[in-house]
């Protein structure tokens, strides 16, 4: 449900602003990947296949822009992972 919150969003959006580097940017960014980073905890932070599925997300949120079309699935998606 994470990766619905207006936080999220405001630090996924903070992530994107290249006017900035340092401490501040790694913190939303870090923000910005949270919730996928705690899956990796749930389902096994030595499983390659699931390292490598997280990794991928994360970096396609990091260069795409945010999009609610494109968010709201992904994170529907994570709560149907999680109740199965």
């Amino acid at each position: 449900m994470y990766e619905l919150t207006p936080f999220k969003r405001t630090c996924r959006a903070r992530c994107h602003e290249r006017l900035r580097s340092g401490v501040r940017l790694g913190i939303w960014c870090l923000g910005s990947s949270l919730g996928l980073m705690l899956i990796l905890a749930g389902v096994g932070v030595m499983s390659t296949a699931w390292m490598c599925a997280v990794a991928l997300v994360v970096l396609a949120q990091k260069l795409a822009p945010p999009r609610l079309a494109v968010d709201v699935p992904l994170a529907l998606a994570l709560v149907a992972l999680a109740l199965i």
